[in-house]
């Protein structure tokens, strides 16, 4: 079994458009396993997410202090926009590679490629303990993902001082 990874920011450089010579790539890459006989897992790469990204609203996560997450890391918690932009990568990813040639697909949303927000970078400061429930989208609800509700503000800065 092999993983064949995708990176959001190098397949859709700017919205909506595709880098077909990497798209090339990916597909060379996976032809070469499948001709093997390699079983295939698919990362599409969530967390190399394009810059234009975190320009989304509510695109980057903030923290309780108002620090930024870092602008690789997609708010896909609770930002509305930033999953319709995911949706439609994803979508084009499909339409390029084939979902059919994959066994299964990992999924990974933070810095070191797993589910979540953005985590602590070892060495680094943390001088918030961030809680990463504090953008727009989740403060006051707009441009909300489905599902999704307001942070209770108080009640979260509280668990953190």
């Amino acid at each position: 079994m092999s993983d064949s990874s995708s990176g959001w920011g190098r397949f859709e450089p700017e919205p909506g458009r595709y880098d077909e010579a990497y798209a090339n790539d990916l597909r060379t890459r996976i032809a070469r396993c499948s001709a093997a006989g390699i079983d295939l897992v698919l990362t599409p790469g969530f967390q190399y997410a394009p810059r234009w990204v975190a320009a989304l609203p509510g695109g980057a996560y903030r923290s309780q202090s108002g620090r930024e997450g870092p602008a690789t890391v997609p708010n896909l918690v609770f930002s509305a926009r930033v999953r319709q932009a995911a949706t439609a990568y994803v979508g084009q990813l499909a339409a390029e590679l084939g979902p059919a040639r994959f066994v299964a697909v990992r999924v990974g949303t933070s810095e070191s490629g797993e589910l979540g927000y953005p985590g602590r970078q070892f060495g680094a400061p943390n001088p918030d303990n961030a809680m990463w429930a504090f953008d727009a989208a989740a403060q006051s609800g707009t441009d909300l993902a489905a599902g999704m509700t307001t942070t209770d503000q108080a009640s979260a800065r509280r668990t953190t001082s």
